[in-house]
């Protein structure tokens, strides 16, 4: 079962902050909050370049994936060894491992696409 968290700000609230890192982490939390707010939209797709040490500690998109699969969006998130363990304890049985190949990227987005064939 996919862990939710509850807002955009809370998200946030376990990452430490430097003097210099407040201001970058104010435009990362607007941009997060942006990017949920258009999730109501209903976009085709959400792709998520990585998932990194700050999702895998709980903060920045992770709750944008969360909101998207809630939503019943597909996610397409990068994913590196290191936090393999804590993007599997955050998405349980709902994430599938693609081979990082362009024709297994088009084939998943063909399945989950309500679009035409991806020509590859």
């Amino acid at each position: 079962m996919l862990r939710q968290e509850p807002t955009v700000a809370d998200a946030f609230l376990d990452v430490p902050l430097t003097e210099v890192e407040t201001a970058a982490m104010a435009m990362i939390i607007a941009t997060v909050g942006r990017v949920a707010a258009r999730l109501e939209a209903k976009l085709d797709l959400l792709i998520v370049n990585k998932f990194g040490k700050q999702e895998a500690g709980g903060g920045r998109f992770r709750y944008v994936i969360s909101t998207a699969l809630s939503l019943e969006m597909p996610v397409l998130v990068g994913l590196n060894a290191a936090n393999h363990e804590a993007f599997v304890a955050f998405t349980g049985d709902l994430a599938a491992r693609l081979d990082p190949e362009a024709k297994a990227l088009f084939d998943w987005m063909s399945m989950h696409l309500q679009a035409p064939d991806f020509v590859f």
